[in-house]
This record gives C-alpha cells, sequence and structure tokens, in this order.
C-alpha cells in the first residue's frame, strides 16, 4: 500500500508539473503572438500613412522622371507636408535626410523669393540631391515593409531614372 500510495504521489507530482509547465508554455505563446500581431499592425500604421502615400505621389507625380524643383510650388509643399507630418513614421536615416531636404527647401524658397537667384540656385542643387537621396530611401524602407507584412513587393522604376 505504501508503495503504491508513493507512485500515486509520484504521477501526482508529475502531472501538476506538466500542468504547470503547460500553462507557463501557452503564455509564453500567446506573448509570442500578441509580440508578432503588435509588430505588424505597427508595420501597417507606418505602410498606411507614410510610405502608401508617399509611392502612390511618386507614381502617379512621376517624381521618379523630374527634378523635385521642377514640380509647382503647391505640389512640393504636400511632398514636404506629407513627410513633415509622418516623420516618426520614418527609419532614422530618413528622418535626418528629411532634415536636409526641408532646410534645403526653405534656403530654396527664402532666397528664390528675395530674388537671390544664385543663392537659390545653390540650395536649389541640393534640394533635388537631397531629396533624390530620401526617395530612394524610403522606396527601400518601402518595400522591406512590405516584405514584412508579406504583401507583394511594389514596382519601383530603376534608379537611373531617378537621376534626371
Amino acid at each position: 500500500v505504501t508503495m503504491l500510495s508513493n507512485i500515486v504521489s509520484v504521477v501526482t507530482m508529475f502531472a501538476s508539473v506538466i500542468a504547470a509547465v503547460s500553462s507557463l508554455v501557452a503564455v509564453f505563446l500567446h506573448y509570442l503572438k500578441d509580440m508578432a500581431f503588435y509588430k505588424l499592425n505597427s508595420y501597417r500604421e507606418r505602410l498606411d500613412n507614410m510610405y502608401i502615400p508617399f509611392y502612390r505621389a511618386y507614381c502617379t507625380g512621376r517624381l521618379f522622371s523630374y527634378k523635385l524643383t521642377d514640380f509647382d510650388k503647391d505640389i512640393i509643399v504636400r511632398i514636404i507636408n506629407l513627410f513633415n507630418d509622418n516623420i516618426h513614421y520614418l527609419d532614422t536615416v530618413s528622418q535626418t535626410l528629411f532634415c536636409s531636404v526641408y532646410f534645403n527647401f526653405t534656403q530654396w524658397t527664402v532666397y528664390k523669393s528675395m530674388g537671390l537667384y544664385d543663392d537659390a540656385c545653390h540650395y536649389e542643387e541640393a534640394l533635388n540631391s537631397s531629396f533624390k537621396a530620401l526617395s530612394k530611401l524610403v522606396l527601400l524602407e518601402y518595400q522591406e515593409l512590405l516584405s514584412k507584412c508579406r504583401l507583394p513587393q511594389a514596382t519601383i522604376l530603376p534608379t537611373n531614372q531617378l537621376e534626371k
């Protein structure tokens, strides 16, 4: 009888341990699922608010075919505002590049409005160059986010078209 009660005690103890470990595994797996869902939602939010609107402007506005300063000032302002309003969705390097774009844009518009065309020309070149670099980087980030969300990859025109 003592041996049987010892066996029952050991089996009961193992069952309790198995139940406790199973509960911990279930909680851990649920946590991992929640973290994956959170990351996916974060990626989707970045896509929806910054990257997809930029890609639409890139395609429909033919940003790949022209220099930024070839567009009307209103269009440039809308593009700048898209970045400015959603800067928190950009990766760190893109945020830094946007600061350069914004600085060059403000300097270009100030010098242009003052009639200082030599200075305006300098900032126009800097604006186009920094915006081209920012566009390339944002398009790479866009592709990366699409991949992380398991969405189809976007068609990005060859970078040589951005060289104009």
